[in-house]
């Protein structure tokens, strides 16, 4: 039985299987209810299974009046759940659903596999970069503060 099993080839197993989506990015944009991307603040285990991020700097695909965003998804891929960074660092463009009770969540079999905004443009006419716009006010303020703080010397 070692004998045959060494010899044996090996296959990878994937846990969460989602059926093959040939869709197109707009597509994809237009099924999530929100498409959203900002900095990790906080991680809670809910269960074994489901975990609870909190984005904030959020960037949005869609009109959203929140600074904070919460979200479940699954705990681990094999589960379908979307892997995010640790806590401080800033997240990938994750697709969310709004779930009964306005509950986000996210499944590994609603992402689309994107690297920047620039992509989904064409798709996110209210387009909302809420974390560039905090950093072009904070370059903004330190060189007035120091022009201003020369005056006084």
């Amino acid at each position: 039985i070692v004998i045959a099993l060494i010899g044996a080839p090996k296959n990878v197993v994937q846990g969460c299987s989602c059926f093959p989506q040939n869709k197109t990015i707009g597509e994809y944009v237009t099924m999530a209810d929100q498409i959203v991307q900002g900095t990790l603040s906080n991680v809670t285990r809910v269960d074994e299974f489901t975990v609870f991020y909190t984005l904030t700097n959020l960037t949005t695909c869609k009109k959203l009046n929140d600074t904070v965003l919460q979200f479940y998804t699954a705990e681990n891929s094999a589960l379908c759940g979307v892997d995010m960074p640790q806590v401080g660092q800033v997240s990938s463009i994750v697709y969310l659903r709004q779930k009964s009770m306005g509950r986000w969540s996210a499944s590994l079999c609603d992402q689309v596999p994107i690297s920047s905004w620039q992509q989904l443009q064409p798709f996110c006419p209210s387009l909302t970069p809420m974390s560039m716009a905090s950093t072009v006010g904070r370059q903004l303020l330190v060189p007035f503060v120091l022009f201003f703080l020369f005056l006084l010397l």
